[in-house]
């Protein structure tokens, strides 16, 4: 059986839909007791940082790689060594 991770970001999903100052209101607040990121909703396309979302109110954030894999355990490692690095290289 799954533990269950509770979450309130999908209610201010909803909530913007109906009132964005609302949802607006909603991110300031949770803002001023400090944004947690979601253990569930992330995402990491290479670089230095992953892309991460509060778990309260859906706002947005760019975390550190090594936080990432800090936060992710042995399951997100593997995930994270898949995407492999792109070099721009310069022009000529």
């Amino acid at each position: 059986m799954k533990d269950r991770y509770f979450q309130t970001w999908t209610w201010n999903s909803r909530l913007r839909r109906r009132c964005k100052w609302c949802a607006a209101l909603w991110q300031r607040i949770c803002g001023l007791f400090g944004h947690e990121p979601s253990k569930t909703e992330w995402g990491y396309s290479g670089g230095d940082t992953g892309d991460a979302w509060c778990r309260w109110c859906n706002k947005h954030m760019e975390i550190p790689k090594s936080e990432l894999l800090f936060r992710l355990g042995k399951e997100g490692r593997g995930i994270l060594n898949t995407v492999e690095p792109t070099t721009e290289e310069e022009g000529s």
